[in-house]
């Protein structure tokens, strides 16, 4: 009988490339919110876990190091006995300490705030911060840019109705050297989602312009004391710019709109007019929408760009050149958090998951992997394969627009209790949850799966049938055919070399089994 661990087994921890790390606890949701490569070639993550002690749920913050060769040092697990605790982003500054931000409930204060965590490169807390105003409002610290050795800036926003969003730059003690907050006549609220610092040291603010039902992408450059030089919105429908990279006088910005599937790569000059934008979606995700949360676009070693998304199943991670033509681009199990690339052309992935089974969060989130490859086109294992997107061109556009800045917030010291270590270790591929129904489509079951000699497909054509199926390899291969001759079909897979494949039957869409 094949083994689901020979199925899902990867090289052994002693092999640099290739690896995957998965993280988790068994009584505890994970997710794995942000992730940076580290100046000593290992990676830090950040993110949050729900967890059960008796009968009580918490809301667990981590963060958690390990080195260049995957080896795990460190975890950092942080409560504050409430629900409104998160770390949803982590840099590292140059002198190998770490910036932690996200969102919290400060017991000192009686008041939200955005959280602000400071450990040095062994995990040991410097200092523990919260930022807030008089509105009682949760707020988000949402991105970082690390500006010198002694100072680094943020941006965050007010979720929920309330308007507000935040930058700020601070010095590496944790005190304000200044802060701005820019307010629209007529809009409901600015979000901001992501900050980069161009070479004359001007500062660039990508996010969204909400305004009732309606919302669009907003580019804001500041000079480097905060000042406005221009702020300007996207003309594309129900945009939603969710990241920002800079470089060579030109904005690349991941769209993530509210329209059904679309995933948007748009480049942009300084002075915030569109050059370019792509429309990306996925083929097989358009019964099911993408996750259209934030997901960071990122630079390889030939400033190409990597722009990814996610169906809740799998992801996609696209490569394009500066000038937005498409190159290649590859799937895998999970949903995708960043992409990293090191010095060396090698590259880290973080994924939520990735899990076999039910398309349900409560599940799904059991745990989150970092796999490292040898580039970005090096698959090392049947989690990960080669695929073709469809990719058009549209056109864009960008208008100005007023806004009135303010600031009023403050820094406090927070509380932030820490607990003991819970995460366990492995070097498995893929949790296996249950059933494998991974597309949206009825139109055919598969049971069971996986399976070690022979699957039943139930074929719920609801007219003619099919008169042939396929089972295909990852990269979409042929490897055998059968014929259909009713609606309930056995078909003999005992010997087909273990894996993870697509079912096909007539025109339907295709379902991952695993064998």
């Amino acid at each position: 009988m094949k083994s689901i661990f020979s199925i899902i087994s990867l090289l052994t921890a002693t092999i640099l490339y290739g690896q995957q790390y998965r993280y988790w606890e068994q009584n505890s949701q994970f997710y794995a919110r942000n992730f940076s490569t580290t100046l000593d070639g290992g990676f830090i993550v950040s993110g949050y876990a729900t967890t059960q002690f008796g009968q009580n749920n918490y809301v667990i913050s981590f963060v958690c190091y390990s080195d260049s060769s995957g080896q795990h040092h460190w975890e950092n697990l942080y409560t504050n006995f409430t629900d409104t605790f998160s770390f949803e982003t982590v840099a590292q500054l140059p002198d190998s300490s770490f910036i932690v931000g996200g969102k919290q409930f400060n017991p000192i204060t009686n008041q939200l705030g955005g959280a602000l965590l400071k450990l040095d490169s062994q995990g040991n807390e410097i200092w523990k911060k919260s930022i807030s105003d008089s509105s009682g409002a949760e707020i988000v610290i949402s991105d970082f840019f690390i500006d010198t050795d002694t100072s680094f800036f943020l941006v965050s926003t007010k979720t929920g109705s309330s308007e507000g969003n935040l930058i700020m730059q601070m010095d590496t003690s944790g005190n304000i050297l200044w802060q701005k907050s820019f307010e629209a006549s007529g809009v409901e609220k600015i979000e901001f989602n992501a900050i980069k610092q161009a070479a004359d040291k001007s500062i660039f603010i990508a996010g969204t312009l909400i305004s009732g039902s309606d919302q669009a992408g907003v580019l804001m450059r500041l000079d480097s004391l905060g000042n406005l030089l221009w702020i300007k919105k996207n003309a594309y429908p129900n945009s939603n710019f969710t990241d920002l990279l800079i470089d060579n006088n030109h904005l690349f910005c991941r769209n993530s709109t509210t329209n059904f599937g679309d995933v948007i790569l748009s480049s942009f000059d300084y002075n915030g007019n569109a050059l370019w934008s792509r429309k990306v979606w996925e083929v097989d995700v358009t019964s099911f929408p993408l996750d259209l949360s934030r997901r960071e676009l990122s630079f390889d070693l030939d400033s190409n760009i990597i722009a990814h998304c996610s169906n809740y199943s799998y992801s996609i991670f696209s490569r394009f050149s500066r000038e937005g033509n498409h190159l290649d681009a590859f799937a895998g199990l999970g949903v995708s958090q960043g992409i990293e690339f090191y010095p060396s052309g090698s590259c880290a992935l973080l994924m939520s998951g990735p899990a076999m089974g039910l398309k349900s969060l409560e599940l799904y989130n059991r745990h989150f992997a970092v796999t490292r490859f040898e580039s970005f086109n090096s698959l090392p294992n049947q989690c990960f394969w080669g695929y073709q997107i469809q990719h058009s061109q549209i056109s864009d556009s960008t208008t100005s627009i007023s806004v009135i800045p303010s600031s009023n917030y403050t820094v406090s010291t927070a509380m932030m209790e820490n607990v003991s270590a819970f995460l366990s270790i492995d070097n498995s591929c893929v949790d296996f949850i249950g059933n494998v129904n991974e597309m949206v489509n009825n139109d055919f079951e598969i049971s069971p799966n996986p399976s070690n000699d022979k699957v039943q497909l139930i074929i719920n054509a609801g007219g003619k049938l099919p008169s042939i199926g396929y089972l295909m390899d990852a990269l979409g291969n042929e490897v055998m055919h059968f014929e259909i001759n009713s609606s309930e079909k056995i078909v003999d897979v005992s010997g087909v070399k273990t894996g993870i494949y697509w079912m096909k039957i007539g025109e339907a869409s295709k379902k991952l089994v695993i064998l």
